[in-house]
């Protein structure tokens, strides 16, 4: 027996590992060669021994990442600043090192030696990630013949994943940019950390840069001075008079689309647009009945809702600006009351139906809503 010879060479630790012995009984050679004579064993032992020194660092490297994901994640949660996903801090020195070059048999990878390193090295190495992103997306401006300005309302970056308009800091806490997968390659034992997406990131078009201007302009702002957070902090609802609704399942509804500032820079579709997705006729809610059910209804933007108009599934945070959108929400007519009954919580039920890649709440959180508080 393979097994046996091993145990006497050394490898019977390692063989207790359900994951080892596993990966022993996949070898191709394994099965190929019984019964086993002295003969045999001596022209395949170096074959296998060195297929277990590779089985057994593939092992330890795994169990290795998991602690340090595990150690790196509890430990970003109690700090302030933003810091690169745990597979980027893999990446850096000294961690790097740690997991992947200590000896399979050394003791000194553990969660307090791991702790220690995150707290002595890594505000180092989250300074050289930003640094790193900001010369990326600074480039990218530079490409578009942009002002280089990252903090400018115009400098808007492109998520390839969900066409969402970032701005930095915001691009560094994006979640499709976090990319903290670990690939493994079992037949050569190795692993490959995922890193920022920040090369994926799309520079802004002179469209959205139109755009950027038109708004800080409605705002009374400078559009070669104001920057995305000025902006936010206008809290202002704006519209495009020459937008209609595409169909829905449930009727077509032709009316203006209502949203903020971030929702013109991402979503102003040019199919929807009399005037190509363009900026000209833009404008300033100052008051109507979608604004001011809206507004209140924001700090409910983080329970996952269901509109019975066209039955579409929001999970949270998703859902308040399609609120917008409704022509019976900007009716004048209608009591508040009424305008509410369009929209529900989600149920229990309808929350176990719903799609999972398309909701990441928590059942125990619920979905009741306070209506009579809004």
């Amino acid at each position: 027996m393979i097994e046996k010879r091993l145990t006497a060479l050394g490898w019977g630790d390692e063989l207790s590992h359900p994951k080892s012995m596993a990966y022993l009984r996949s070898h191709n050679l394994y099965c190929k060669i019984r019964p086993l004579s002295e003969q045999d064993w001596q022209k395949v032992q170096k074959v296998f021994v060195d297929y277990m020194t590779m089985v057994k660092r593939y092992r330890v490297t795994g169990e290795r990442l998991k602690l340090f994901e595990s150690v790196t994640c509890d430990y970003l949660t109690s700090q302030i600043d933003v810091a690169p996903p745990w597979s980027t801090i893999a990446q850096a020195f000294p961690f790097y090192g740690m997991i992947f070059d200590t000896d399979v048999d050394s003791d000194d990878v553990t969660e307090a030696t791991m702790h220690a390193a995150l707290c002595a090295y890594l505000p180092t190495v989250t300074g050289e990630w930003r640094s790193t992103v900001e010369s990326k997306l600074i480039e990218k401006l530079y490409e578009s013949k942009l002002s280089p300005h990252l903090s400018l309302a115009s400098s808007s970056f492109s998520c390839p994943e969900c066409s969402n308009c970032l701005h930095y800091p915001q691009i560094l806490e994006h979640d499709c940019l976090l990319n903290a997968s670990v690939q493994t390659n079992e037949d050569e034992g190795t692993y490959t950390l995922g890193t920022f997406l920040y090369d994926s990131m799309s520079a802004p078009t002179k469209r959205k840069v139109l755009i950027a201007d038109a708004l800080v302009r409605l705002c009374g702002g400078d559009p070669e001075t104001a920057t995305a957070t000025w902006l936010d902090e206008q809290n202002k609802f704006f519209t495009c008079g020459g937008c209609w609704q595409p169909d829905t399942p449930a009727r077509r509804l032709d009316s203006a689309i209502y949203g903020r500032w971030r929702y013109f820079m991402s979503d102003h579709k040019r199919s929807w647009c009399s005037t190509h997705g363009g900026s000209s006729a833009l404008r300033v809610v100052h008051e109507s009945k979608a604004l001011r059910v809206a507004m209140k209804m924001e700090s409910k933007a983080d329970t996952p809702a269901i509109c019975k108009m066209c039955e579409r599934h929001f999970r949270p945070g998703k859902w308040d600006e399609h609120l917008l959108r409704h022509d019976h929400h900007s009716s004048t007519s209608g009591s508040d009351n009424e305008w509410r009954e369009r929209w529900h919580p989600m149920t229990s039920k309808e929350h176990h139906h719903y799609p999972s890649n398309y909701c990441d709440c928590d059942e125990e959180r619920g979905w009741d809503w306070d209506w009579d508080s809004i």
